[in-house]
C-alpha cells in the first residue's frame, strides 16, 4: 500500500510537470502573441486571441501551482478544458477574421478529439489510442498543409499558425504523458484494490499467513501472524524468520520450510515452537520463487490426541497400561526373544477375596484400593519390566530378557513373584477402613523355552491364566508356574462342556438306580444316579461332569431332565406289584432350588408324569439350604403339602447348626460315605456318625448311611441304632430293568425263605 502511494505521487508529479512544460509553451507563444501585435505585425482580431491564450495560461499555470497535490485525472480534465477554451476562441476569431477557412479547419481538427478524450480518459486502452491520433493525424496534416499555407497566407496568418501548431504539439505531447502515467495509476489502483481485499481476506482468517520472497525474507504477515509471533508488521518486515522472530522459529522449522522451496512441493508438518513449547500446523506453499506460508496453533488437538491416546491404551482408575497395551508390548517382546533366543515371563496377578471385600465396604473403597495396589506394583518395577491392569481385580505383568537358560529365568520370575507378594504383607488403609488383601500369581515363560517360537499372544495369556487359577485353588496368596498339564486339562474341560450341552440336547443322558434297604435286607427304595456316556471318551464319572455342568450354567436344565425322567419311572414302578411301594431318591442342586421356578418344575413332573408325589424323595445338601434359609424352608414345606419327603445330603460335611435343622420339613438324615468309609478305623468319625443317629432320633428322622460296602460297616451302624443302608454291599447304580430283576429276586428269596 506504501509503494502504490508513492507510485501515485510519482505520476501525479510527472503529469503536473509535463503540464508545466506545456503551460510554459503556451507563455511563451502568447508573449510572442503580444510582441507582434505591439509591433502591427498582427490585426486587433489576433491580438485579441493572442491575449486570451495568454489569460487561459496563466489561469491554468496558477491553478496548478495553487494546488499542488491534484491527481493525474484532474490534471488531464484541466489541460483538456484549457485547450478547448484555447480553441473556442481561435474559432470564433477565425469566423470573424481573414483565413476563416483555414483556422476552422485547424481548431474543429483539434476539437473533436478534445471532446472525446475528456470522456475516454478512464479507459486506458481508448484512451491511449486517441491520444497518439490526437498526436499524429492532425500534425500530419498540418505538415502537409505548411508548404502552402506558408506561401497563400499572409504573414500575420504564418505568425499565428506557427503560434498555433507549437501550441498543439504541446498540448498532443502532454495528452500523451497523461495518458500514459494514467495507465500505470489505473493499473497500480487496480493491484492496489486487489491487493487490500486479499489483505482484508488474510487478516479476516483466524490462521497466521506469511509471505515470504526468495530469500526468506518477510514481505506480508497478517495480524493474526503478528499477535502470535509477538512482533510489530513494520519492524518484522523485510527481515529473515530467524531475525524476524528467532525464538519461534527454530532451525528445524525453517529448514523445513526451505526444504519445501527448494523442492517447489506444497509441505505440511507440525513443530513444537520453542518460544512457547505449543505445537503448531503448518502448510507452506512455494511459488516462482516466493512461498505462503499458513500455521495455527493446534495445542489443544495434540493434548486431545494425547488423551484419547491414554484412554486407548491406560486404565483410568490407576492409569496403569490396560490390556490392549500390554497385548502389543508382549508381541513386541515375544517377537524379540524370539529373535534373539531369550527368555521373558508374564505374570498374571488376582487379588483374592476382592469382590467380597468391594461388595462389603463398597466400590469406592474397593477402587481406593485398586489404586493403593497400583502404586505399590508400580514402586517395585525395574527397568525391562510392565505392569498393567488387565481388567477388575487382575494385574499383568511383563519380564523381558531373563536370560537364555530356562533354569536362571525361572529363577529370576520366582524372585520378582516373590517381591511382589510380600507387597501385600502389609495392610492396605483407605480412611478408616484397613484392609488384609493376598494376591494368587500365575507365571508363565515365553521366548526360548519349551514352548518353542509357534506360541501366539492368547496362548501367553491363557497359560499364565490358567496358572493363576492354580494359585488360587491352593487357598490363595501363592505362586504357580505354568504345566502343561494345567492346559491339558483346561481342554478336557472344556471339551466337556461342550460335550455336555450336545448331550442335553439330544438326550444321551440316562438314569441308574442304586437299591436302597433296611436292616432286613428289603429294597425299600432306590436313589436315581445320573449317567453320561461321552461319544468319544466313554463312560464319564459324575463327579467329573456335575462341577463343570455347575460351572456352565447347565445344571438347571439337566435336573430338570433328570426329575422328569425320574417321576416317569416312578409312574411306570407304579403298575408293578414289586416296585409299586418303592420310594426314590432325587438329588436337587443349589441352583435348582433357588430357581425361581423350582416348585413349578415339580409340580409340573408330577403332574405330567402321574406319579405319586408320596414316592418322591428330594434330598437337598446343607449349603443349598445355607444360601437363603427361610425361602428354602417355604419352598420345601409347599412340596411338603404335596406328600413329597426331603432327605438332607452329605450330612455333617457342611455347617451344621442344630438351630435351623430343627426348623426344616425333613424326614430323613443322610451319613455321608466319608464317614461310613472311616466307621472302623477312626474314632472321630465314628463319633460323628454316632451322633447323627442319635441326632436323627432324637428329631423322629430316619438315618440312611450311603457308602456302606461291608458287612463290618453294616454291623456298627446296625448296633448304633441306623436301619437303613446303601451302598456296594447291596449293589451298584444299575439300569431301571436290572433294578426291577434284583428287587423281583429279592422278594422270592423271602418269600422262600
Amino acid at each position: 500500500m506504501r509503494e502504490l502511494t508513492t507510485l501515485d505521487q510519482a505520476s501525479s508529479v510527472l503529469a503536473r510537470r509535463a503540464l508545466l512544460v506545456t503551460l510554459s509553451i503556451g507563455m511563451v507563444s502568447s508573449a510572442s502573441g503580444l510582441l507582434a501585435s505591439t509591433i502591427g505585425m498582427v490585426a486587433a482580431r489576433e491580438f485579441i486571441f493572442v491575449a486570451c491564450i495568454f489569460l487561459f495560461t496563466l489561469c491554468a499555470l496558477v491553478t496548478l501551482l495553487a494546488f499542488r497535490k491534484v491527481a493525474v485525472q484532474t490534471i488531464a480534465t484541466a489541460t483538456t478544458g484549457y485547450y478547448a477554451a484555447h480553441m473556442c476562441v481561435g474559432v470564433w476569431i477565425s469566423l470573424s477574421g481573414t483565413g476563416q477557412h483555414l483556422n476552422l479547419f485547424i481548431y474543429l481538427l483539434w476539437l473533436f478529439p478534445l471532446l472525446v478524450f475528456n470522456k475516454l480518459v478512464n479507459q486506458p486502452a481508448i484512451s491511449r489510442l486517441l491520444a497518439r491520433t490526437i498526436l499524429v493525424v492532425p500534425l500530419l496534416t498540418i505538415l502537409c498543409l505548411l508548404p502552402r499555407w506558408a506561401i497563400v497566407l499572409p504573414t500575420e496568418q504564418r505568425v499565428l499558425l506557427g503560434i498555433f501548431c507549437l501550441t498543439y504539439v504541446c498540448y498532443a505531447l502532454t495528452l500523451n504523458i497523461v495518458t500514459r502515467y494514467r495507465e500505470k495509476y489505473i493499473a497500480e489502483q487496480q493491484r492496489t484494490e486487489s491487493l487490500k481485499v486479499t489483505a482484508e481476506i488474510f487478516e479476516s482468517i483466524s490462521d497466521c499467513f506469511l509471505s515470504l520472497d526468495a530469500e526468506f525474507r518477510l514481505i506480508y504477515l497478517n495480524d493474526a501472524a503478528c499477535a502470535e509471533l509477538n512482533v510489530d508488521r513494520q519492524s518484522a518486515l523485510h527481515h529473515t524468520l530467524d531475525r524476524a522472530a528467532p525464538r519461534f522459529f527454530s532451525d528445524s522449522i525453517v529448514s523445513r520450510l526451505q526444504a519445501a522451496s527448494v523442492h517447489d512441493l506444497a509441505t505440511l508438518f507440525e513443530a513444537q515452537s520453542e518460544q512457547n513449547s505449543l505445537w503448531y500446523d503448518f502448510r507452506c506453499f512455494p511459488r516462482m520463487g516466493s512461498m505462503s506460508v499458513y500455521f495455527r496453533d493446534v495445542t489443544n488437538r495434540k493434548n486431545d490426541e494425547a488423551r484419547i491416546q491414554h484412554l486407548a491404551f491406560y486404565d483410568l482408575l490407576t492409569g496403569l497400561p490396560n490390556r490392549q497395551l500390554l497385548s502389543d508390548r508382549l508381541t513386541q517382546a515375544m517377537a524379540t526373544a524370539t529373535v534373539q533366543k531369550t527368555i521373558g515371563a508374564l505374570l498374571y496377578i488376582n487379588l483374592d477375596d476382592f469382590k467380597v471385600l468391594n461388595g462389603t465396604l463398597g466400590h469406592e473403597v474397593g477402587d481406593a484400593l485398586l489404586q493403593q495396589v497400583a502404586f505399590r506394583l508400580t514402586a517395585c518395577l525395574e527397568c525391562g519390566e510392565t505392569i498393567a491392569r488387565i481388567g477388575g481385580d487382575e494385574f499383568g505383568l511383563m519380564l523381558e530378557a531373563l536370560g537364555k537358560d530356562p533354569q536362571a529365568a525361572t529363577a529370576a520370575a520366582t524372585l520378582t513373584t516373590e517381591k511382589i507378594l510380600a507387597l501385600f504383607l502389609s495392610h492396605f488403609v483407605v480412611g478408616s477402613c484397613e484392609s488384609e488383601i493376598k494376591a494368587s500369581i500365575g507365571v508363565t515363560l515365553f521366548g526360548a523355552s519349551e514352548t518353542g517360537s509357534s506360541e501366539t499372544l492368547d496362548d501367553l495369556l491363557k497359560r499364565a491364566n490358567i496358572a493363576m487359577y492354580r494359585a488360587k485353588a491352593h487357598d490363595g496368596n501363592s505362586l504357580r508356574f505354568f504345566d502343561p498339564a494345567m492346559q491339558i486339562e483346561v481342554e478336557t474341560r472344556a471339551a466337556l462342556r461342550a460335550g455336555l450341552r450336545s448331550s442335553l440336547q439330544n438326550e444321551e443322558f440316562t438314569l441308574h438306580y442304586q437299591p436302597q434297604v433296611d436292616s432286613e435286607g428289603i429294597v425299600i427304595g432306590s436313589e436315581a444316579l445320573l449317567r453320561w456316556f461321552h461319544p468319544e471318551r466313554g463312560s464319564v464319572a459324575p463327579s467329573e461332569f456335575i462341577p463343570i455342568a455347575e460351572e456352565a450354567g447347565l445344571i438347571i436344565e439337566l435336573g430338570r431332565w433328570l426329575l422328569q425322567t425320574a417321576c416317569l419311572q416312578l409312574a411306570a414302578w407304579a403298575g408293578d406289584s414289586a416296585m409299586k411301594s418303592l420310594t426314590l431318591a432325587v438329588n436337587v442342586s443349589v441352583r435348582q432350588i433357588l430357581d425361581p421356578h423350582f416348585v413349578d418344575l415339580v409340580k409340573g413332573a408330577l403332574s405330567s408324569s402321574g406319579a405319586d408325589p408320596y414316592r418322591l424323595k428330594l434330598e437337598i445338601t446343607e449349603s443349598s439350604i445355607m444360601e437363603r434359609v427361610d425361602e428354602v424352608i417355604a419352598k420345601m414345606s409347599e412340596l411338603k403339602t404335596l406328600g413329597v419327603t426331603f432327605s438332607l445330603d452329605d450330612f455333617g460335611t457342611g455347617y451344621s447348626s442344630l438351630s435351623y435343622l430343627r426348623h426344616l420339613p425333613l424326614d430323613q438324615l443322610k451319613i455321608d460315605r466319608t464317614f461310613t468309609a472311616h466307621l472302623l478305623t477312626d474314632e472321630k468319625y465314628a463319633s460323628i456318625a454316632r451322633t447323627i443317629i442319635v441326632l436323627g432320633r432324637s428329631l423322629n428322622l430316619s438315618v440312611i448311611a450311603e457308602g456302606v460296602e461291608t458287612k463290618a460297616q453294616r454291623a456298627f451302624l446296625m448296633a448304633e441304632g441306623c436301619h437303613l443302608y446303601q451302598g456296594f454291599l447291596y449293589g451298584p447304580a444299575v439300569p431301571a430293568s436290572e433294578l426291577e430283576k434284583y428287587v423281583a429276586a429279592s422278594y422270592d428269596h423271602l418269600s422262600v425263605g
